[in-house]
């Protein structure tokens, strides 16, 4: 049955879209004091609580991400058409991606700066460097997934014409596809495809971008999830074999010991200095394959959970996208503020996450949810109570938001208009 029968909203799916945003600013808080992992600066107070958590994390965070991203991005095109489609994603990817990226690099590198002159007053002042120095430095942070995303977004453009020339193709990738969504070895058999690029990563794990170069085996790990995202709008009723509740549990916490497995591997070859071929390869498929665990499993749990819309659910998945976009600088500062407090590393993530989790959520409600930042990034504006109350209409009700991050937010499913 095509999604297009389907006259549901899709709450479910743009709920766990905006979790899956939203645990980027727990490991941004937890990784500062973590010895592992990068930050723009750590106040050298570490505690091994949270690497746990932080690698069950990013075993699942983006790649789920990118396959709601997929999921919404193959509606949008539904609906909206090839040059629909490019406009929108260009107002509500492009235009955050570079503005955001213009503000927020120099006042990430100016806070971290700042935090090591206060650490070191002693040290030495800034260096200058060339152009070419400068150029080499850039990087683009915490946004890169918007990088990819418009990349995907354009292989997409050109992909869908030359599908329609092959369409017995086309059949036979989605007879294929669905044959492995409903089986219980599906995970296993999507893994396959992801673990060779995995065997070319670093530590076994997805590696995070080093540079606005897009990197091959990043692309190709990504772009997987982001085609099975794809072509599950393509077979949603499929999705109604993911919601069998007793199954998702269990998927998760098989993704769990699977990831928990990978990691383990990989942190006993670095703790003894024993690099062997087979370890890498363990980890790499242990990890592919909790990932996979983890897509069914979160999807299958979240049509069920939240299938009706949840109010202050949808707040949060409304903000998402805001809180994520400027996140960094505000963790900095916090970050900076608690420095000499003398609390435990644990203390002063959970005093910074609650802090500025407050700043970024008052943010979103004064700056965005209102105003015509609220349009580029939701695409509408929300009213504030007295505005609603002196101008009721049944516009608020409508399908508006078209996904932050390319997720088209609670679409109905609509006949086809033919574009």
């Amino acid at each position: 049955m095509s999604a297009l029968q389907d006259p549901s909203r899709y709450h479910s799916l743009d709920a766990l879209r905006g979790v899956m945003v939203l645990l980027g600013i727990y490991l941004h808080a937890a990784v500062a004091y973590s010895e592992y992992g990068n930050w723009p600066w750590k106040d050298g107070s570490t505690t091994r609580l949270f690497d746990v958590s932080l690698g069950l994390i990013h075993a699942f965070r983006m790649p789920v991400f990118y396959v709601m991203a997929g999921f919404f991005a193959a509606l949008l095109l539904e609906r909206r058409g090839a040059v629909g489609f490019a406009r929108n994603r260009a107002i509500r990817i492009l235009v955050p991606f570079a503005v955001g990226w213009a503000v927020l690099f120099p006042l990430v590198k100016l806070l971290a700066i700042a935090a090591r002159s206060l650490e070191e007053p002693t040290a030495m002042p800034p260096q200058f460097f060339s152009v070419r120095e400068v150029l080499g430095r850039l990087d683009p942070m915490h946004l890169w997934f918007l990088e990819y995303l418009l990349l995907f977004y354009a292989i997409a453009l050109v992909a869908i014409p030359l599908s329609r020339r092959l369409p017995l193709l086309v059949v036979g990738i989605d007879r294929i596809f669905r044959a492995i969504m409903i089986s219980p070895l599906g995970p296993c058999a999507l893994a396959v495809m992801t673990f060779p690029t995995l065997c070319l990563m670093r530590d076994a794990a997805i590696d995070d971008p080093s540079g606005f170069a897009p990197e091959g085996r990043i692309v190709i790990t990504y772009l997987t999830f982001f085609a099975c995202g794809w072509l599950l709008w393509r077979n949603a009723d499929v999705l109604s074999e993911l919601r069998r509740f007793p199954r998702a549990p269990i998927l998760l916490m098989v993704g769990v010991v699977g990831a928990l497995l990978g990691y383990s591997i990989w942190y006993w070859q670095h703790s003894t200095g024993i690099h062997m071929l087979i370890g890498l390869l363990a980890s790499a498929w242990f990890l592919a394959l909790a990932m996979w665990l983890f897509i069914f499993g979160f999807i299958g749990i979240f049509l069920r959970l939240f299938e009706r819309p949840i109010p202050w659910f949808r707040y949060l998945s409304d903000s998402s996208y805001w809180l994520y976009l400027v996140h960094m600088p505000v963790l900095l500062a916090f970050q900076i503020a608690v420095t000499e407090s003398g609390w435990t590393p644990a203390v002063k993530a959970a005093v910074v996450l609650g802090a500025s989790v407050a700043t970024l959520l008052w943010s979103y409600h004064v700056l965005v949810r209102s105003t015509w930042v609220g349009v580029i990034l939701n695409g509408r504006k929300y009213p504030t109570s007295r505005q609603r109350a002196r101008a009721p209409s049944a516009d608020a009700d409508k399908d508006d938001a078209e996904g932050s991050c390319g997720a088209e937010r609670e679409s109905r499913a609509e006949p086809s208009t033919g574009r």
